[in-house]
């Protein structure tokens, strides 16, 4: 798959850098620096299979005697000179087409920024190929070189005819970030602009692969990114030596990544499951609504009367997502039939629950109801209840913060940060939960119902289940 590589880096005097040196050693040259004197010969390099100088408009200029203007140019002994790219090529592509691929942004990026742009096209460095052996078709080495190109532009605004202006503050981003509204830097537009061009030359030349300038978090995918290999980190001599760290660094990060897309592939088959029970769980609770039909249609038929019990309200678990669960949310009661045909009805006790909740005798639940209830209890005990038990005790404490606060304990700034400190692990459980203050207390709401009464209508008080055991161990499960 084609890598995306783009990097950025100011050539500047103030850390002893020159342009013409900078130019020499990118296009293979000898250029004698007019400013120090110096003879910058490169000619021996070898690798350069392509080399330009793009003027704004699509004019050309020599290159030793432009970056020499240009550094009689610039004064200041900190000076920047050039703002210079490297950028890795896709290797799907032919020689050609690569060099076609590179000369359209060179060109680009002339004309946008009105800047001398001098490209050079490098074949991979220290070369499974020799030097003039370049290909038209890419083979299977390719996929292991570095096929790139270097472009510098020049700090400062050039003329179609070579002319030399003023700074191009376009290239600082520190002007690109001063500006109202903020203008995208020349960073930025590059590397969005190079996957565009990358891309069009591939689907051109027919190959599905794609380039994607953003970050792997931006693109959705939870794998570390791998450390970009530099010119000498490519090398069998680096890998003999064994002081190719970047490399080791990498193979540590691809085997992180390979366990954590097999946990992810765990994740996904958990999920699955979940989804199953849930379906599962549906299909029996309307098997005991249609037993429940059939018992009443027999007994009419036969001018019997026959008490069934009530129905009891099972709460409806939800499958919970894998990758970024959901909060919680009130849950939704679910009619569902006993399994016992007794004649014998529920006895109904008194709660606080709303009048359509109705809460009944725990003890007749017996047998395989008692079994799959108790399962019940566990799941939501896995599932909702530790969230539940969080939002209760968060509700607890922000009550005792407005009681000390009524009595001058707790100070009005030191309140309001409380509160809302305690608002937001609430939203992180809850996204929809509201606050009201209404009575003089603070309630958390979910869905209208205060988060307490929430509580009291999933919880099944301990007390009350190991009585429940121990008459069902006792009577068999009858009452």
């Amino acid at each position: 798959m084609a890598d995306f590589h783009l990097h950025v880096q100011q050539i500047s005097r103030a850390v002893g850098r020159s342009a013409t040196a900078a130019a020499a050693y990118r296009s293979g040259e000898k250029i004698e620096d007019s400013r120090t004197g110096e003879t910058h010969d490169y000619t021996r390099k070898g690798g350069v299979v392509h080399s330009e100088m793009v003027l704004p408009g699509g004019g050309t200029a020599n290159r030793g005697e432009y970056w020499n203007r240009l550094e009689a140019h610039h004064k200041r002994k900190d000076a920047n000179l050039s703002v210079e790219m490297d950028i890795a090529l896709p290797f799907e592509l032919t020689a050609a087409q690569r060099q076609q691929l590179a000369s359209e942004f060179a060109a680009e990026l002339s004309n946008k920024y009105k800047v001398a742009a001098d490209l050079n096209i490098h074949k991979p460095s220290r070369g499974r190929k020799e030097q003039g052996e370049e290909t038209e078709e890419p083979d299977a080495t390719d996929r292991k070189q570095n096929h790139h190109c270097h472009i510098m532009l020049s700090a400062c605004y050039t003329e179609p005819d070579g002319t030399l202006g003023k700074k191009c503050v376009e290239l600082d981003p520190i002007h690109c970030s001063r500006q109202k509204p903020p203008i995208e830097n020349m960073a930025d537009w590059s590397r969005r602009r190079w996957a565009e061009l990358a891309n069009l030359a591939l689907e051109k030349a027919g190959h599905d692969e794609r380039i994607d300038h953003r970050t792997l978090e931006a693109q959705g995918i939870d794998r570390t990114p791998t450390v970009h290999l530099g010119q000498y980190e490519l090398t069998e001599e680096a890998k003999l030596v064994g002081i190719s760290s970047r490399h080791d660094k990498n193979k540590v990060i691809r085997e992180v990544n390979q366990i954590t897309a097999e946990l992810a592939a765990v994740d996904g088959e958990i999920h699955q499951i979940e989804n199953k029970v849930g379906q599962i769980d549906k299909q029996i609770i309307e098997l005991q609504a249609s037993r429940r039909i059939i018992i009443e249609e027999i007994a009419a038929k036969l001018e019997v009367k026959i008490k069934l019990p009530p129905p009891v309200i099972i709460p409806q678990v939800q499958p919970i997502p894998v990758i970024n669960p959901s909060p919680v949310s009130p849950i939704k009661p679910v009619v569902a039939e006993p399994q016992s045909d007794s004649v014998t009805p529920l006895t109904q006790t008194k709660t606080n629950l709303p009048t359509q909740q109705p809460a009944f005798d725990f003890p007749l639940l017996a047998g395989a109801e008692f079994a799959a209830f108790v399962q019940f209890v566990q799941r939501m005990k896995d599932i909702a209840v530790e969230n539940l038990v969080k939002l209760c005790q968060i509700a607890s404490d922000m009550s005792k913060y407005t009681v000390q606060n009524e009595k001058g304990t707790l100070s009005n700034e030191k309140y309001n940060d409380l509160t809302d400190s305690q608002e937001k692990q609430v939203l992180a459980i809850a996204p929809k939960a509201e606050f009201t203050y209404a009575t003089g207390q603070p309630a958390i709401l979910i869905n209208g119902q205060p988060v307490p009464e929430i509580a009291k209508s999933q919880f099944v008080q301990p007390q009350q289940q190991k009585s429940t055991q121990e008459q069902v161990l006792k009577t068999g499960g009858r009452k």
